[in-house]
């Protein structure tokens, strides 16, 4: 485990370890909280204000995990997890906001721009840690659970 809230470091002692594995645990069940929260009726049936200010504390607390400057690729992806079912509460089928929460859609417009550099800020760290081989292994590209669920190439499939 590499990243936020991991020791990278071989010679610490295995308290030290479970403790960083807790408090790593803590911030992925809050970014899971918080996707489900934004996909629950919390968004549906409250007044404006309560549904802005989750929808605002869903935000930044994914922003505080994707920006953090020890990068964490679990936790991001339930990070970014969390600002897709945003997008999706704001802009998909199911559109659940009403015109009183202009700000919203506004504060999502400016975000984009640094959500595009968060993905440069990823895709460097990944190549330079050589996690973009092609795998037999795959997993959702934004997950709900936690450990990640592994689906499986055929072991009669060639790599091209």
């Amino acid at each position: 485990m590499k990243g936020m809230n991991a020791l990278d470091e071989l010679s610490t002692n295995a308290l030290m370890n479970k403790r960083k594995s807790t408090a790593h645990q803590l911030v992925i069940k809050k970014m899971m909280y918080l996707n489900r929260s934004v996909h629950s009726f919390l968004i549906e049936s409250s007044v404006p204000a309560a549904r802005d200010l989750l929808i605002s504390t869903a935000l930044s607390s994914a922003l505080e995990v994707i920006f953090n400057p020890k990068i964490d690729l679990d936790a991001s992806r339930f990070a970014f997890g969390v600002i897709l079912a945003v997008f999706e509460a704001s802009f998909g089928a199911e559109k659940k906001f009403v015109p009183e929460s202009e700000d919203i859609y506004v504060i999502i417009c400016r975000l984009l721009p640094t959500l595009c550099d968060a993905f440069n800020i990823y895709f460097e760290f990944c190549k330079s840690k050589k996690l973009l081989k092609p795998k037999r292994t795959f997993t959702q590209v934004f997950p709900s659970s936690y450990p990640f669920e592994e689906h499986f190439i055929d072991s009669n499939v060639e790599d091209v």
